[in-house]
């Protein structure tokens, strides 16, 4: 009954880790730190698409806006993936990543549709993951990370850490 509420009135204290939860009643995704080799090598790529001529004449600030082109398009590429393995879920992160993406136009009705997942599994305290476009992707926490055998860049789980320390969900 109302012994818990008649308690609550000796109560000096209360500590929350879920700030964005509670300010503003719903979770956002404030941060997208690119992590891997891979995605490097995409930057990379995506540079001398970009801009060929940065190595022969162009400035260091055209050199600068180059790179910053080229991780916005990858920051994009892994929204789009993360968007697609999150668009049925009802799950409070996956409607954040839903909504991050629709900012840069990724989702129904938006400059990039989502396409259908396949192999969909939802690891249960880890994550999800799934094919899109022939991709496997998997969403998840460090628990998702060691289920299935990936290989992260060394300094990933520091970035995770700080992340966590700084009250996000990494």
């Amino acid at each position: 009954g109302g012994e818990p509420l008649e308690q609550a009135k000796d109560v000096t204290c209360v500590v929350f880790d879920k700030t964005g939860t509670l300010t503003r009643g719903e979770m956002a995704v404030e941060d997208v730190l690119l992590l891997s080799d891979r995605l490097a090598g995409e930057q990379k790529k995506l540079s001398r698409e970009v801009g060929d001529e940065a190595n022969c004449c162009g400035g260091d600030d055209h050199r600068v806006s180059i790179v910053l082109e080229a991780r916005q398009k990858a920051m994009e590429k892994v929204m789009y993936y993360s968007a697609c393995a999150e668009q049925s879920s009802e799950h409070p992160i996956a409607k954040a990543i839903l909504t991050k993406a629709a900012s840069l136009g990724i989702g129904e009705g938006l400059d990039r549709p989502l396409d259908e997942v396949t192999n969909f599994e939802a690891e249960v305290g880890k994550g999800v993951k799934c094919t899109v476009d022939n991709v496997t992707v998997h969403m998840g926490n460090r628990r998702c990370i060691a289920a299935n055998g990936i290989n992260v860049t060394p300094g990933t789980f520091d970035a995770m850490e700080y992340l966590e320390n700084m009250g996000q969900t990494a």
